[in-house]
């Protein structure tokens, strides 16, 4: 009953602040000269110069993203632009999805603090708006259910704005992509972005995200494993990292779940968080040659391309593995794994059945989240068992030999 009253009064105190928020900006967005967004606007993509797509919260989300990017640059030569956090040019211009990134930064996609507005941050994020100013938008794309996006689009420069209206902020947009938001969390993000991509292009594409990893970047990262030790075998990769720590499973819970590998696994690499100073304490079985991995999000994805198996906690990790082709194991707690859970067809979910207090967006309402630790070591380890049942080559000897 606890977990109950604990789960409404969060879901109630954010409908409250995300229904404040839209009604400003539809109060505000009365006085916009635009007429009502359409549904079905035809766009001029051959005289488009400049697209821009607003993603500026986690890796996660930027790459359920990915079909949407795709589908813009089969409609249009223009230059395509993404809005948000620095490390986008890691990530999406090896595949020709991004031409430029602009770094734009809110304060409230941080995990706390997020309205201090005396603090760094949002000096830091008026600058960067600011600087933003001086370049106009043919097409602004926000994908998110916030009206805090539509409220920021209108402060960037833009022809045409696309959006959902629904949130909050109508007459600002010219393009509604037309879902609304208390039907929108009965389909996953990346279908979200799929449905926008067709409302938008006309192009229906399959909702999984793909990453093709360019053959150089993977030859280059299988020579590192090599270097370290690998000889034969699936290569298992440990990615324990997550934005949040409520999304955390302890390093020993990781050890004693991989304690006792297949025969079939030939090598182990752990995944050192970028948010740690310490590399994770994390170990696997001796007789298994091993390492422990730090690089960029270029050399990253080289590594997701040639990993079997990816056990990871519900990260931006997890998503890109399953963009590069992993068969994901993810161990998942404070999200529904329906909304953002692996979205490929060779992934498995261990979760914690049934927890009355989820989604709780981050913000348990235990000491402890209860739907991390309770997830039981064995439980891991089974799923690994059954992911390679279901593999044979290793991919990486598709890179060596």
């Amino acid at each position: 009953m606890t977990n109950c009253i604990g789960r409404q009064m969060l879901s109630k105190d954010r409908a409250r602040r995300y229904d404040l928020a839209g009604r400003l900006a539809d109060v505000l967005s009365l006085f916009s000269l635009k007429n009502k967004p359409s549904h079905d606007l035809h766009l001029d993509w051959s005289a488009m110069r400049r697209v821009g797509v607003i993603c500026q919260w986690g890796l996660g989300d930027a790459v359920l993203v990915t079909q949407l990017l795709r589908a813009l640059r089969r409609m249009t030569t223009a230059n395509l632009e993404l809005i948000g956090k620095p490390w986008l040019r890691e990530l999406f211009p090896m595949h020709g999805l991004c031409d430029q990134v602009h770094e734009v930064v809110p304060p409230w996609t941080q995990t706390q603090h997020k309205y201090r507005l005396w603090q760094p941050i949002w000096m830091r994020y008026a600058r960067q708006l600011t600087r933003l100013r001086s370049t106009s938008f043919d097409l602004l794309i926000s994908l998110r259910y916030d009206p805090r996006e539509i409220i920021q689009m209108k402060m960037m420069r833009a022809e045409l704005r696309a959006g959902y209206g629904a949130c909050g902020g109508q007459g600002w947009l010219d393009i509604d992509l037309g879902i609304n938001p208390s039907l929108a969390r009965l389909t996953h993000v990346a279908q979200d972005a799929s449905f926008a991509a067709a409302t938008l292009t006309g192009l229906h594409l399959d909702a999984r995200p793909v990453l093709d990893v360019p053959r150089n970047i993977s030859r280059s990262v299988a020579s590192w494993l090599v270097a370290r030790g690998y000889q034969r075998g699936l290569v298992l990769t440990v990615a324990p990292g997550a934005g949040h720590p409520i999304r955390r499973w302890p390093d020993q819970r990781f050890t004693a779940a991989i304690k006792d590998l297949p025969d079939s696994i030939g090598f182990v690499v752990v995944i050192k968080p970028l948010e740690d100073n310490l590399a994770p304490d994390i170990l696997w079985p001796r007789h298994i040659p091993g390492t422990i991995w730090q690089g960029s999000l270029e050399e990253l994805q080289g590594l997701l391309s040639l990993s079997d198996i990816l056990v990871s906690v519900d990260s931006g990790v997890m998503h890109l593995g399953a963009a590069c082709g992993c068969r994901i194991i993810g161990i998942c707690g404070p999200q529904l794994a329906q909304w953002f859970g692996p979205y490929s067809p060779s992934s498995e979910v261990v979760i914690v059945e049934p927890m009355s207090c989820r989604p709780c967006f981050d913000n348990c309402i235990f000491d402890q989240p209860k739907c991390m630790i309770n997830i039981n070591e064995s439980v891991v380890r089974s799923a690994v068992y059954r992911a390679v049942t279901q593999l044979r080559e290793p991919r990486i000897t598709r890179i060596i030999n």
